[in-house]
């Protein structure tokens, strides 16, 4: 039966709320959504109570007409189409709801296709049209999927563009055209983090960070300590620009909104010219985007501009722009074409500015008269700055040459086979810039101007390095400014510089009876000279371009050489080098290590590797390690440089020992594998001894257990690189007897308590592999009872990693569980211990009557307890409460009896005879344990209450 107030809120309400638009789903139309299917009769009669009540409706309330209306010649379509179906039935509505909500959706989807290709963002007028156009056959959610599954969002909040620019934006964009900078934050901040990204819709935010400041809003402090660092800037033309920027922004901080307001009409203008002209909607939230926009807000921002329009082109708006730009001779010749109605202020501000770039013209040409050239280019810049489309002014400052720079200093660094000169100078005093420097090198004397001798390079710079002089000349360097290519100031020179670079690559290699010395000469050196150092030896030795072999040397004293290399001057002469000096000590070839070992000792702190040696008889040992596996198999011989590219050096002396052996200790932190390499270095020589690894297992962390019944879930921790575990339990009772402190096995080549899974006691053993962990976790089934529980990590060398066994077994203890080992085999950390106890046995009790004659009222009750698994019950107490309400708690009657802890076997219930007080009203009687009671051995049970007769 129609619930006709509940129709009428829920179906025609909220289609008056739609403009009188029915329903699009007709089962929702007739009041038939959720109903199961009628047939025959019963929907006709249906159909016919919600017609009948549409009509009454529309004559009691004049405000449905409309949709009454609607309805009506709706449900006379609906009939005409089911006529030749056999009449209006459940059947044609299914097929007709069907049918038009496979049109509306048919609809959507080419409207959101043929927006996604031109939009990425639609208005929230444009979301409501497609949702009114569906017919109400799609609800907002689904045309919102709808959009989004073609990659177009809706704004549902528009934003608010302002409609004139702040005062402070003709100052800022002026100084942004001179520094080259898209946006004026990139001047507090720099490029770089503005550019990383940033939010504008509700005020300017920094996506990261930087040195500048953090993350967040363009502050107040952030711009002052922008202007603190400006301040130590040299002066130059950017310095004034950047100051200018700098100061605007700070002006407009110190009102709140002022700052982003000023930063938003910054990004629209940058943005405007795509939008006067029409581009798409992509396009210029591309642009936003490249300045650093985040990708949802620059399409917003391209939505709001475009759905604004585009502004005026008319004259005024023209010469507006134009004067905006500093464009003067654009807006002088838009001057004649002022509409008559134009602002008589705007014309007066054209002839103004014309006035004083004409001025400042005439007094620069009477400043450059009077030989004050740089008061003439500052006239001039400064009205190129104020008509920047006067080419004419700007030739005339470009041909004005600075003032040349201050005092050259040139500096010498005379490498091994090459030389660098260093030329640094005193900035020109240009008050018009930026400057350029330009660095010349002659040879004999100065430069007489830019184009004479070698060009070093051109920098903005006070210094600039000459990576390659020639060698063994008189060099110059002279330095001149120019605001603009090919308009040089006077030249200032350094003095003059001669470079003699040494020999390079220089190699000793000393035997027993001799030094060998090897080197190589730089490309302009006609030769090398030795001198020989050491007083006690003999002359000096024959010396070819490559080097020399010294055999009058006496086995263990030092020799020591001065190398120079020697250049042919230009005018005859010859320069020497200054020289390198080289020693040499004759010996013995290194021999290789005979033996080492390794092992792991903790004594209850951190592991700590033990590394233990005979010495050879010749060389010095350099225990060198890796976690990878040393290149050179033993007795190979190698360069110390060679050497010194595997791994690191241990730190530390050696320890003398028994039998002259050497022993050094050092952390093993930080890794599971490591290898020790015994390297014997001689003076230019090294031989490769033998090797060790050795291992750490950590254990897992965080070990977590929780019963389920006869079931323990179990989570933990996996240590880096761990991929095995194995889970160990047994018994409470019998890892009580193996030692209360966990399961005490035999430490194996695991570490401590890592031995065969046999020498656990009692203990069952299974491996979960962190494969099945992640995907379904680990339980394992221990049945009822109480039982201890362990974790251990598995790690098998299957690499068969070769090395010493040393000592390693079982000395790991000191890392907080870690277990040790080397070579190949299965290595087992410490086990993770936790306590399970056992599941709570159920325990019913009931209170019966005593079997008395009527006449007589009972004063005892006969209590019985019974169970299902033998277990051993903890002291009980019986509580008595009188009236009708059972007691809950101890306290909320009075003790009557208490029962000793004892055990229950399931066969032999326990009864026991209690004395009752007697209770006018009638009284209640509850079982409960003792709480707190002593009996370790008792076990957890759960009382349960059966129905009785008391």
């Amino acid at each position: 039966m129609l619930d006709r107030d509940a129709y009428r809120r829920g179906v025609l309400d909220p289609a008056r709320a739609r403009g009188n638009t029915p329903p699009a789903d007709l089962f929702v139309r007739y009041g038939l959504d959720g109903s199961p299917p009628l047939q025959g009769e019963a929907f006709d009669r249906h159909v016919t109570s919600v017609v009948a009540y549409w009509r009454t409706l529309k004559q009691q309330k004049r405000s449905y007409g409309k949709l009454v209306d609607a309805l009506l010649i709706g449900h006379g379509e609906l009939a005409r189409a089911g006529a030749g179906r056999g009449g209006l039935t459940w059947d044609v509505l299914d097929a007709e709801t069907r049918r038009r909500a496979d049109e509306a959706t048919g609809r959507l989807t080419e409207a959101v296709t043929a927006l996604s290709r031109t939009t990425t963002r639609v208005s929230r007028a444009a979301f409501d049209h497609l949702v009114a156009d569906t017919g109400g056959a799609c609800s907002e959610d689904e045309v919102r999927r709808a959009l989004a599954g073609h990659g177009v969002g809706v704004v549902d909040r528009p934003w608010e563009l302002p409609a004139a620019a702040p005062p402070a934006y003709r100052t800022l964009r002026a100084g942004l055209g001179l520094l080259g900078l898209g946006l004026s934050a990139e001047a507090v901040v720099g490029t770089a983090t503005v550019r990383a990204g940033f939010r504008l819709r509700d005020g300017f935010r920094l996506v990261t960070g930087s040195d500048a400041g953090p993350a967040g809003p363009l502050t107040q402090d952030m711009v002052a300590a922008a202007v603190r660092r400006s301040a130590g800037r040299a002066h130059d033309e950017g310095k004034t620009a950047g100051d200018t920027v700098l100061a605007t922004l700070a002006e407009a901080a110190r009102e709140p909104g002022r700052l982003d307001e000023l930063l938003l009409w910054e990004l629209m203008q940058v943005l405007r010219p795509q939008v006067d002209a029409g581009m798409p909607m992509g396009l210029i939230a591309g642009r936003a985007v490249a300045l650093g926009l985040v990708v949802d807000e620059a399409e917003e921002l391209a939505l709001a501009m475009l759905t604004a329009g585009a502004r005026p082109a008319g004259a005024v708006a023209r010469l507006e722009e134009a004067l905006h730009d500093d464009r003067l001779r654009a807006a002088e010749r838009l001057l004649p074409g002022l509409p008559a109605d134009a602002p008589p202020e705007l014309r007066a501000q054209v002839e103004e500015r014309l006035r004083q770039v004409a001025g400042w013209a005439e007094e620069a040409a009477r400043e450059l008269a009077a030989g004050r050239t740089e008061s003439a280019a500052e006239l001039l810049h400064r009205a190129a700055r104020t008509a920047v489309d006067d080419d004419a002014i700007g030739d005339r400052l470009r041909a004005l040459p600075p003032p040349p720079p201050g005092a050259v200093r040139v500096g010498v660094q005379e490498d091994a086979g090459a030389g660098r000169v260093t030329v640094a100078w005193e900035p020109s005093p240009a008050r018009v810039g930026p400057v350029v420097y330009r660095v010349v090198r002659t040879a004999g004397a100065a430069a007489a101007g830019a184009g004479a001798g070698t060009v070093v390079g051109e920098t903005g710079a006070n210094e600039l390095s000459d990576p390659a002089p020639p060698a063994g000349a008189d060099l110059h360097y002279t330095v001149l400014a120019g605001r603009v290519e090919g308009i040089w100031s006077a030249p200032a020179a350094g003095p003059p510089v001669t470079v003699l670079p040494e020999v390079h690559d220089l190699a000793v290699l000393p035997g027993t009876r001799e030094i060998v010395v090897t080197w190589r000469l730089p490309p302009d050196a006609a030769e090398a000279v030795v001198t020989r150092l050491d007083p006690q030896g003999g002359p000096p030795p024959a010396v070819d371009r490559g080097g020399f072999a010294d055999t009058g040397v006496t086995p263990g004293r030092t020799c020591r050489y001065r190398v120079q290399a020697v250049y042919e001057r230009p005018d005859g002469t010859r320069g020497l080098s200054r020289g390198v000096v080289v020693t040499g000590l004759p010996e013995e070839a290194p021999q290789a290590v005979p033996a080492l070992s390794a092992e792991l000792a903790g004594d209850g702190g951190p592991p700590v590797a033990r590394i233990t040696w005979t010495p050879p008889s010749s060389g010095r040992v350099v225990i060198r390690t890796s976690a990878e596996p040393p290149p050179w198999p033993s007795g190979t011989g190698i360069s110390p440089d060679e050497a010194d590219r595997y791994g690191r050096a241990v730190p530390g002396a050696a320890v003398p020992g028994p039998g002259g052996r050497r022993t050094l200790s050092t952390p093993f932190g930080g890794a599971s594998r490591r290898y020790y390499v015994a390297v014997t270095v001689g003076t230019g020589r090294a031989v490769v001894g033998p090797a060790a690894v050795l291992m750490v297992v950590d254990p897992v962390r965080d070990l977590t257990v929780r019963r389920m019944g006869g079931t323990v879930e179990l989570s933990w921790i996996w240590p880096s690189g761990a991929e095995l575990a194995e889970v160990i339990w047994a018994p409470a009772a019998s890892a009580a007897s193996a030692g209360r402190a966990g399961f005490a096995a035999p430490a194996g080549p695991g570490g401590d308590g890592g031995g065969d899974p046999a020498a656990w006691a009692g203990a069952a053993v299974v491996e979960c592999s962190r494969r099945a962990y992640e995907d379904d976790g680990c339980h394992v089934e221990v049945g009822p009872g109480a039982v201890r529980l362990g974790v251990r990590t598995v790690m098998r060398d299957g690499e068969g990693a070769t090395g010493t066994k040393s000592g390693a077994e079982g000395r790991a203890g000191g890392r907080a569980g870690g277990g040790a080992g080397s070579g190949a085999g299965e290595l087992r950390s410490r086990p993770v211990m936790a306590a399970v106890p056992a599941t709570a046995t159920e325990v019913r009790y009931e209170f019966r009557r005593p079997r008395l004659p009527l006449r007589r009222r009972p004063s005892s009750a006969v209590l019985v307890l019974t169970t299902e698994r033998r277990c051993r019950l903890p002291p009980l107490v019986v509580v008595h409460r009188a009236g009708g309400v059972l007691p809950l708690r101890p306290e909320q009657g009075v003790v009557i009896h208490e029962i000793p802890a004892g055990e229950l076997d399931p066969e032999h219930p326990r009864t026991l005879r209690i004395a009752v007080p007697a209770a006018s009203g009638g009284s209640r009687l509850a079982c409960f344990p003792v709480t707190g009671a002593a009996d370790a051995d008792a076990g957890a049970v759960t009382l349960i209450p059966l129905p009785g007769t008391w």
